[in-house]
């Protein structure tokens, strides 16, 4: 009788362990979730909402109040161990897919802009889709354009042919190839104010073959039937960290109040 009593005693503390990861389980932090409208766009990445599956497999949201184009989500799989949580997830940062250079040309009236690949070959005839963006506080749409490139690789635009040119802080660039290049050209660090010109040549060189590296995040937590509280994030440092944009993510407040589901799919 005393040993079932030992062994019931013993035991019961790992079957509550384990009932934590029988259930699903939702947790929320609303205050920069898109139903709060007071909510800071400086936290428009953090963590809103975190569902722990009872398969062990998690995900997290960041939903924004001021746009749902701009929510994202993640998952990953979860570990418990008494009262801490560990949450492993991974992702893909691929390099930038070209790389670009500037310079002015005098009396040159358009913006003249060579594509060359990798390999410094020269692209054909293409078809060039274009967005010119405008200074911010000129309150003017994005325009858009189709172009095409000769046959050495070189798009000219006129500047005649720019519509409200004075006020354009960048031009957005689509080439479809066997990846689609999306190119930036830009006055400076900025695409929404206009403090300078755009240089007039270009040199634009597109890769071929972008290499991609994964990132692996570790996520621990405090957990409990009614909150859970992240106490440390750790990742792996990408050889690409221009591109990493997942340095964006980060939970707010590291404090969440549980709600029940039993719909994974929110």
């Amino acid at each position: 009788m005393k040993l079932w009593l030992i062994l019931f005693i013993t035991i019961t503390p790992l079957l509550a362990t384990a009932q934590k990861n029988l259930e699903n389980k939702t947790f929320i932090n609303g205050s920069t979730a898109y139903w709060n409208k007071t909510s800071d766009l400086d936290t428009s990445k953090s963590i809103n909402d975190i569902t722990l599956r009872a398969d062990n497999t998690f995900q997290v949201y960041s939903r924004p109040s001021y746009s749902c184009w701009s929510w994202q989500s993640y998952e990953g799989n979860y570990t418990i161990h008494k009262d801490t949580l560990t949450m492993f997830s991974n992702y893909e940062v691929k390099e930038a897919s070209y790389t670009i250079s500037y310079s002015n040309t005098e009396k040159r009236e358009a913006y003249r802009i060579h594509f060359n690949l990798d390999n410094n070959t020269s692209l054909n005839t293409e078809t060039v889709f274009i967005a010119y963006n405008y200074d911010e506080y000129s309150h003017i749409k994005t325009t858009k354009d189709t172009l095409y490139t000769n046959t050495n690789g070189v798009l000219e635009i006129p500047f005649k042919r720019v519509k409200h040119r004075k006020k354009l802080t960048s031009i957005q660039i689509k080439l479809q190839r066997n990846i689609d290049y999306v190119v930036h050209i830009k006055n400076d660090n900025s695409l929404d104010i206009k403090p300078f010109e755009i240089p007039n040549t270009i040199q634009v060189a597109l890769k071929t073959n972008p290499k991609i590296d994964t990132v692996y995040r570790t996520v621990k937590a405090i957990l409990n039937d009614t909150f859970l509280r992240v106490i440390s994030i750790n990742k792996t440092v990408s050889k690409y960290p221009e591109a990493d944009y997942g340095n964006g993510i980060y939970f707010h407040d590291l404090h969440y109040e549980s709600i029940y589901t039993l719909n994974t799919n929110l």
